[in-house]
Parts: structure tokens; sequence; C-alpha cells
């Protein structure tokens, strides 16, 4: 192995559980900064294996149809970078795909001896730091302050952190099992706890279908055995702790809620679909689609409160993204993926390689179980991608003729040059974007305790270094737009400088409008208000916020008109 490829594989193992402290968002940027990185030096490396055709038509297919699905959404400029909070335009989605192109060139059919095993050290490494934060956590200590009840360890999310443990669970358990090795044990051991501690029982059904498949794919009766007592302890362990045990009992108030939200929001979405099935709503377009299908029964037992983005299951979310075009090609990509896969898997000779190999199957498989409950995210969707491009890459590429071949390897040597600068470019740019999240924590935090002029200035720093993104402005927007509702009038300037350009560049968005109202209410100008608070409920007509803010807004309407009402000639002013 070149040192490239150590480095490569390094980052790409520990990305996952990469953060920035003092940020506001700690997780997302950082870990799509070392992806990058990781991609770039992949680049730069000999391919030991490489994607099949089949695959590459699929992948730039699926891109054709995002991109046209962008162009037709409701702000095609904003969904083709990609909006807050996973960013799955051209933010992130280039990264989940060059992961993926680096599965296939460091971990294919010819990958270089020892770079599964210190592939699988590193992530054994990752998944001890998450499953130590994860442990932490549900004993009630909070190491990384959070305010939810439960917090996601170093990914952010407990579904998240669940999804990312059950693709880890699959090689460490089988190389623990088949090949020892006490650094494979810990790291088994941490990503099964981490499974249990996240409460996700979509992990948990995920997991479960790991270990399943793995004693499915393992001749050794002796390894099955091993595998069932996994399987085992992972129910034991699930039902022993009580957080967890409460989300899986089905009568419990917290688990039949989310049932009920789950089922809502799907049956939403499926009426999404149907008014837009060719091309659905476009990348990062169904955060402002959706709520024009909210019913009364969503909105009391949901609420309005951290609108979905996503429909919480892989395949409605590639409908909505780009139609039944995409999703039928995301269908016919998995399938390839699992079916060359087990090719790869049954022609590979007994030993640590064909455990490793069939640990990815078996986590990769159990990962699209868990993705029916949970949206994909750049937590967790580049380490499945990595699976995804070794199993791919793990048959032997076909030979071609010399003159088709000598064209290819031309073409494959000008996109590896282009994909070598492309991503050293996203690797600053989420450099960046990273640092920004520690400007706009500081800028909370001052606006908070009433220092808006360094919170002014730590804004702008933060739109300096993250120009592209309009979640920085919505940011912003919202903190002065809440001081400025509290009657804070120091903050008004400031929100309105920011709240003009946010509606100027995203005037589709619930959040958006509602804030815009907000502050036209606290300026005065409550008939601007009126209008604004209207345009928002014709996008999500049954919010119970918004229809208190207008019925806040109407009042201050008729309290101004009775105030400034002339009394008629003659009549008794009392």
């Amino acid at each position: 192995m070149l040192a490239r490829e150590r480095a490569a594989l390094a980052l790409l193992a520990l990305s996952g559980a990469a953060f920035l402290p003092g940020a506001l968002n700690r997780f997302v940027f950082p870990k799509l900064a070392l992806v990058a990185a990781a991609t770039a030096l992949a680049a730069t490396v000999p391919a030991r294996g490489r994607l099949p055709r089949a695959a590459v038509a699929l992948l730039l297919g699926g891109a054709g149809v995002l991109v046209l699905a962008a162009l037709s959404g409701r702000a095609p400029l904003l969904q083709l970078i990609g909006l807050p909070p996973r960013y799955e335009g051209l933010v992130a989605l280039p990264l989940y795909v060059g992961a993926g192109v680096s599965g296939a060139r460091l971990l294919g059919h010819g990958r270089a001896r020892g770079s599964s095993r210190r592939f699988l050290d590193w992530l054994a490494v990752a998944a001890l730091a998450i499953a130590t934060e994860a442990l932490l956590e549900t004993i009630g200590l909070r190491p990384l302050t959070s305010n939810v009840s439960r917090p996601g360890s170093l990914l952010g999310n407990a579904s998240d952190e669940g999804a990312w443990a059950v693709l880890a669970l699959g090689p460490l358990l089988a190389a623990a099992v088949r090949v020892r090795g006490r650094l494979f044990t810990a790291g088994s051991l941490g990503a099964a706890l981490t499974v249990v501690c996240s409460a996700s029982r979509g992990a948990l059904l995920g997991a479960l279908v790991t270990v399943l498949l793995l004693v499915l794919i393992t001749r050794s009766r002796q390894t099955r055995v091993a595998f069932g007592l996994a399987a085992a302890a992972l129910a034991i362990g699930a039902i022993a702790l009580p957080t967890t045990r409460g989300r899986l009992i089905a009568g419990s108030g917290e688990a039949a809620h989310t049932v009920t939200g789950r089922l809502l929001l799907w049956r939403e979405t499926l009426q999404l679909l149907a008014n837009h099935p060719l091309l659905g709503v476009g990348p990062s377009g169904y955060l402002n689609a959706v709520p024009r299908y909210h019913t009364v029964a969503y909105e009391r037992q949901i609420g309005p409160q951290n609108p979905p983005d996503s429909p919480h299951n892989w395949l409605l979310q590639a409908a909505v993204a780009g139609g039944i075009p995409l999703l039928l090609m995301a269908l016919a990509l998995a399938a390839l993926t699992l079916s060359r896969g087990w090719r790869a898997l049954s022609q590979q000779e007994a030993g640590g390689e064909a455990a490793v190999l069939g640990g990815l199957l078996a986590g990769l498989s159990g990962y699209g179980v868990a993705l029916m409950f949970t949206p994909t995210s750049p937590g967790v969707t580049p380490l499945a991608a990595l699976f995804g491009g070794a199993l791919l890459a793990g048959l032997p590429a076909r030979a071609h003729a010399d003159r088709a071949a000598a064209a290819w390897a031309r073409v494959r040597g000008a996109a590896r040059l282009t994909a070598v600068g492309a991503f050293v470019a996203l690797t600053v740019v989420m450099a960046c974007a990273a640092a920004a999240e520690v400007a706009l924590r500081a800028a909370i935090d001052d606006a908070a305790s009433g220092h808006l002029p360094a919170s002014q200035r730590a804004f702008n720093l933060a739109r300096e270094l993250r120009p592209w993104d309009i979640g920085v402005i919505a940011t912003a927007a919202h903190a002065y737009v809440t001081l400025s509702g509290y009657g804070i009038a120091a903050a008004i300037p400031h929100a309105r400088q920011w709240s003009q350009i946010e509606l100027q560049r995203w005037p589709g968005d619930v959040q958006v409008l509602s804030d815009a109202a907000t502050l036209a209410n606290a300026e005065g100008d409550h008939r601007q208000a009126l209008v604004l608070v209207r345009r928002a409920l014709a996008l999500e007509p049954n919010n119970p916020d918004l229809a208190v803010l207008l019925v806040r807004t109407r009042a201050s309407i008729h309290h101004r008109a009775a105030r400034t009402a002339t009394p008629a000639r003659g009549s008794n002013p009392v």
C-alpha cells in the first residue's frame, strides 16, 4: 500500500466520528471535509478495482434526473446546491459518489495486501469512540452538550448513530468471529453497544438482519453458533436497557407517537408523489413541498416544529427527489450491488478476505433495512457508499478490445485529473463551511447576551466563509427576528437586513415567511404581516402556529384601527 492509500482508508473510516467542538452544527461539515480529503487522496493512487459500467451508467443517469428535477423545482439554484440540514445537492451528493468510487479503488478486487485489515482497524477505533460517547449519554452524562432527549453520540442524531453502527457491525463482527483480534472484537462490541444505546428500532432491526445474514453466508457450524449468540446478546441488551426497552414496547407513549408520525408522513408523501410522479420535487425540495399535504391529524400529533426534510424511507426519498425514474435507478443500483457482492463472495476463498467481504455485504444489507425508517445523512451515507463501491468492484473487470480499452483509458485519465482537482476544492469548501459553524455559534451566543454588534460581525464572517449557503442567512434572520418579537428594538435593523435577503432568495419556505411576518408585526406594519402570513398558510394550511400568528396580526390591525378612528360629528365620544 502507498501512504496515500493508508491515509485515505483511515480518513474514510474515521469520518463518521468527526466533529468540531465549539460549532453550532458540530457534525455535518467536519465529516464531509474528511470524506472530501480522503476521496482526493484515493483519486491519486492506482485503482485496485473499478466500478462496473452498468453502475457508472446508473449513477450518471441518476445525476441527470436530479439536475432536471432541481431545475424544475421551486428554488432551482438552492436545490442544485443543496439545502440544510443535509445539503444533498452539489455539496454532499458528489462526496457520496466519491466515497463509492474510493471504495472501488481502494478495496476492490485487486486490493493491496493488508488494506482490508487497515480499514477495519480504523473503523474499530471510530466505533469505540462513538460507543463511548453513546454510553456516557445513556447514563445521563453529556460531554457534548445537547438539548434533545436522544442526542446521537458523535453523529448528532440517534437514528444516524444507530444506522452507522449497523454498517460498522457487519465487517467488524465478521472479522472478530472469523479472523479474531482484540481490536476487531472491541470494535464489534462498540458497534453493538451503539445500536442498543441509540434506541432506534430501525437500527435494531437492521442489526438483527446483519447478524442473520452473517449466519446464512457462513459455512462453519461453530461460526454460525457464534453469530447466533451475538444476535441473542443484541436482543437481550435492547431489552435490558430501559430507554431502549421503552421504545420497543408498542404501547409506550413515545413509541406510539413515533410510529403514528411515520405512518402519517408516508401517507402524505405518497400523495405528494402522486402529484409529481415524473421528476418528484427535486433534491432538497421535500422540506418546502410536503407542508401543503400536512393534515390536521399530523399537525395535532406531530406539530410544525422541526419540519421533516425527508420522508424517512429511502425508497420514498428517492422517488420525491427524482420521481419514479430515480426510484427505479436506485433499486437497480441496489440490486446490482448486492448481486455482484454475492458473486464476489462466492468466488472468494475461505479466510479473512471472505469474512470482510461477507461483513460488508451483511452490514450494507442491514443498513438498507434501517434506512426504511430514517433518512440518508452526511454522517452515514459516505460509509455506506464505500461499502457499496467495494462490493461492486469485488469482481475482476472485463477485458475489452484494444482500441476501445485505449479510448476508455484516456477518458478515465482525464476524469481522474478532474476529480482530484474537484475534491481538493471541495475539501477547502467543506473546511471553510465547518469554520463558519464556529462563527455561527459565537453569533448566536452574542445575540442571546445582547451584544448585537458582535453578533452581526460573527454572522457576516460566517456568510463570508459559506457564501453559497442560504442556511447561514436563515439562521441570522431567525435569531434577530426572535429578538425583535420579544420587543428588543435594537435587533430590528439587523433582522430587516437578513430577512430581506432570505425572503428574496427563498420565498417559498414557511419558516422564512413566518419570520418575515413576525418582523413586520414588530415594526408595526401589520398589513404587510397579514400578507406574509396568508402566503405561509397557502403553503401549510393546517399549521397551528401560523393560525395563531394570523389571529394576532388581525387583532393588531383592529386594535390600531380602533385607536386611530375619529368619532363622528355629534356622537358621544364615550
